[in-house]
């Protein structure tokens, strides 16, 4: 499968993949995934199975929500902010993103 993109998330949850919010969001959504999935912060998780990717869709769609998000502030940069502001996003999604994924897969 090929590696999660922008263009994946806005075909499956709406926007646009050119939205300055949406790349922040998506960006933050990748780091959250990659510390979440103990993943090298350039793994491409391009082995991230189907029902795997929805959480991190899920992720960046609640990151969306968040008032600071309409103004484009969360970014990779932000994951700390993030989990401080709204750890429960990060909580509510991991075990989706987790099941069936061992430490030991394999991330590009």
């Amino acid at each position: 499968m090929a590696a999660p993109t922008v263009a994946d998330y806005v075909a499956a949850h709406g926007g646009a993949d050119d939205d300055t919010k949406v790349i922040a969001a998506f960006a933050a959504g990748m780091a959250w995934a990659r510390k979440t999935l103990g993943a090298a912060t350039d793994a491409t998780l391009e082995d991230l199975p189907a029902d795997n990717r929805q959480a991190l869709f899920g992720y960046i769609s609640d990151v969306l929500k968040l008032p600071r998000a309409a103004f484009g502030y969360y970014g990779p940069a932000d994951i700390e902010g993030l989990q401080i502001v709204a750890g429960d996003i990060g909580r509510r999604w991991q075990g989706q993103l987790q099941y069936g994924v061992r430490a030991a897969f394999g991330f590009a």
